[in-house]
């Protein structure tokens, strides 16, 4: 399956858990965190295998059957093309099914408003709200991969003198008792929803005080779409959330907001991405 996450939401660590969990139910598990710019905010994406055999290979999913998302805009960042074919399951952190899943076909679709539990349980620290082990409540209602009781002796294991113990263990219940899911055949007979609601902060390039933050780069990145082999590691890398896939799988440029820092060239493994000099804010290039 696989985990999308932003920097500071606890997405690796959700992982971690629900392998040990999944350990407890007598799983053979990995678990293989995909990081880009270590910083909050920044799309994160781990890999998570769960079998009744011994799990044999040690690589990314490319395309996971199971999606767990704690930040539902990135979904369609990642898998712009729906792979599902009636198979699978999606699991959000999500007050309604939002407008672009209804062109998802996953045999299921789980959601609940993650960020509103948590913060009812007091989940939150520095400013932020700690989502990541709640929504395996989510997942276990959706999925059944894992069993709630599992999940709670992996929480025990691996944080016994968290001061947020009692209230994982509570916000893990709410969530499981919470999550509604839709079958396939359900949304297809449901009107695509008109909200426009957003229930946490999402990460974006904007302009700050200095303006449109592509005005002081000195090159831009261009992509060699005949090298390009759709890993995604330039969206993942990139710093400032700037690139995007498009409807082929193939990475979109945001000109306007890109610093030209060339952390996409440096992690393209094909060399797919080639640096271009370019003046400050020459608008030729936004």
């Amino acid at each position: 399956m696989g985990i999308l996450s932003r920097g500071g939401q606890g997405g690796v660590t959700l992982g971690k858990v629900l392998t040990y969990a999944a350990t407890y139910d007598g799983k053979y598990t990995n678990a293989i965190p995909k990081y880009g710019a270590e910083r909050r905010g920044a799309p994160v994406f781990s890999s998570v295998r769960i079998f009744d055999r011994p799990v044999k290979r040690h690589a990314q999913i490319l395309q996971p059957l199971e999606i767990l998302s704690l930040d539902y805009t990135l979904v369609p960042r990642f898998y712009p093309n729906d792979h599902f074919q009636g198979q699978g399951s999606i699991t959000l952190n999500a007050a309604d099914i939002p407008d672009e899943y209804f062109n998802y076909t996953p045999a299921k679709l789980g959601y609940v408003n993650i960020q509103e539990i948590a913060k009812r349980h007091g989940l939150v620290k520095s400013g932020s709200t700690l989502i990541g082990i709640p929504a395996l409540g989510a997942l276990a209602k959706t999925t059944g991969m894992v069993s709630l009781k599992s999940l709670h002796k992996a929480i025990d294991k691996l944080f016994p003198d968290s001061q947020y113990l009692q209230a994982n263990h509570d916000a893990v219940e709410e969530c499981y008792n919470e999550t509604q899911i839709v079958t396939l055949d359900q949304m297809k007979q449901m009107d695509c929803p008109m909200s426009e609601r957003r229930i946490h902060p999402i990460v974006r390039p904007m302009a700050g005080v200095a303006g449109r933050t592509s005005e002081w780069r000195t090159q831009r990145p261009e992509l060699k779409v005949e090298a390009c082999t759709k890993c995604m590691k330039c969206v993942v890398h990139c710093p400032d959330d700037c690139i995007s896939l498009d409807i082929d799988g193939l990475p979109v440029i945001d000109q306007y907001y890109c610093k030209g820092c060339m952390i996409c060239e440096a992690v393209c493994p094909v060399h797919g991405i080639i640096a271009i000099e370019t003046l400050p804010g020459d608008d030729k290039d936004a």
